[in-house]
């Protein structure tokens, strides 16, 4: 019996049902005011700070960075600067530079939101979490419709599986930015950890249709189809997801069990192939490839991979014992499969199946009744199986 579970169980693929999107905000520079007193030469602080406005523009950022610096040079209050030279720091990934300048300028004017809006971005390119959480906080009491500020607070608290407040600000996100297809698919995770699996998936379509390149999405929804059992469904999305992404593993994995569950054999089997072939060895599409072709009545196409489970799989060795001798008697090599048994039941005096099979595999071979067929069917019968009881009955009295 196949078995599916999204969670990291050993016949399934493991899907990326973490996936959390965080965006670049979009930074604004403030513009400089005509400054007196210091100056460098005929040039004064204002004079810098217009040249390093000029270069930002111009996306010379390490340009802007020395404008600004020089006119914090000739004055050491000019607040504008510092936020603006925080603002290239932030473009040239210099994150920690860019939080001391923020701070500074956080010093001067600290009711400023989009200030502590940028402080949260910097602090959560160093993943300094908790601290990129405060200041989101403190932005959004300043000014409570920074709808960026609610989405990447949301990614936070993801992070920290707080799911129900992570939906809460992803609502707040795309009632004030309803364009904000990131946040619909962030939501859509939150909504699968609290077990609203239907919710999940209107919210992957929603940021589907405003975001059709959001492979990340289409993939959390064929995911979540496959949590809803709609396989059908579920085999279309991965179908499509595997367009644009052919070499994605998980996804072949999760197709392929979507057509085991359809009865589509010959397809899930090529898809555990084309897995193998970029990964040879990878257990769980041996093991699963191996319970397919069983299930389509391959018999001798699952022995090599019923034979490298026995060898390679510890956990799993005594369940594939036991397939190898369920093949062995659908091939009808009955002596084979009743010694395959019988090593079952040396390791494992309580393997009720293989008490079944090897009584099923003496009455294939020869159908009357012996003291052997009888007492693997008591054996098997009082550890309640009841296809053993029934034959029992049977053949038995």
């Amino acid at each position: 019996m196949l078995s599916f579970t999204l969670d990291a169980e050993v016949l399934v693929c493991k899907p990326v049902s973490s996936y959390v999107t965080t965006l670049i905000l979009g930074l604004m520079l403030l513009t400089g005011l005509p400054l007196f007193g210091q100056q460098e030469g005929e040039r004064t602080a204002s004079w810098f700070f217009n040249e390093a406005y000029s270069c930002y523009q111009g996306g010379d950022f390490a340009c802007a960075i020395q404008n600004y610096s020089r006119a914090i040079t000739l004055n050491a209050d000019y607040a504008e600067a510092y936020i603006n030279r925080g603002h290239a720091q932030f473009q040239l990934e210099n994150y920690t530079a860019a939080i001391e300048d923020y701070r500074t300028y956080l010093n001067y004017f600290p009711q400023h939101a989009k200030c502590w809006q940028s402080l949260g971005m910097a602090y959560m390119h160093l993943a300094a979490w908790s601290d990129a959480q405060s200041a989101f906080t403190q932005a959004l009491k300043l000014d409570p419709g920074l709808s960026l500020c609610f989405y990447n607070r949301g990614v936070i608290l993801m992070k920290s599986e707080q799911w129900s407040a992570a939906r809460e600000d992803f609502d707040q996100a795309v009632r004030l930015d309803p364009g904000l297809a990131e946040a619909y698919s962030n939501r859509g995770l939150a909504k699968t950890q609290l077990g609203d699996f239907r919710g999940a998936q209107v919210d992957y379509q929603l940021a589907r249709r405003l975001s059709p390149a959001n492979h990340q999405a289409l993939y959390n929804q064929a995911n979540n189809a496959m949590r809803l059992e709609d396989f059908a469904q579920a085999l279309i999305l991965y179908n499509q997801f595997l367009e644009t992404n052919p070499r994605h593993q998980d996804a072949q994995m999760a197709r392929a069990y979507c057509r085991l569950m359809l009865k589509d054999y010959a397809a899930a089997i090529g898809d555990y192939t084309m897995v193998l072939a970029d990964r040879p060895g990878y257990e769980p599409a041996v093991m699963n490839r191996a319970l397919a072709n069983i299930e389509a009545e391959n018999y001798a196409d699952a022995l090599p991979d019923v034979e490298w489970m026995i060898l390679h799989s510890p956990a799993h060795k005594e369940l594939f014992m036991l397939k190898l001798g369920y093949i062995h008697l659908r091939l009808e090599q009955y002596d084979v499969a009743i010694n395959d048994f019988t090593r079952l039941i040396r390791m494992d005096k309580n393997a009720r199946d293989a008490y079944y099979y090897r009584a099923y595999s003496r009455l294939s071979k020869l159908p009357e009744k012996s003291k052997d067929t009888c007492r693997d069917l008591h054996k098997a019968a009082d550890m309640g199986h009841l296809q053993a009881a029934e034959l029992l009955r049977k053949y038995c009295h």
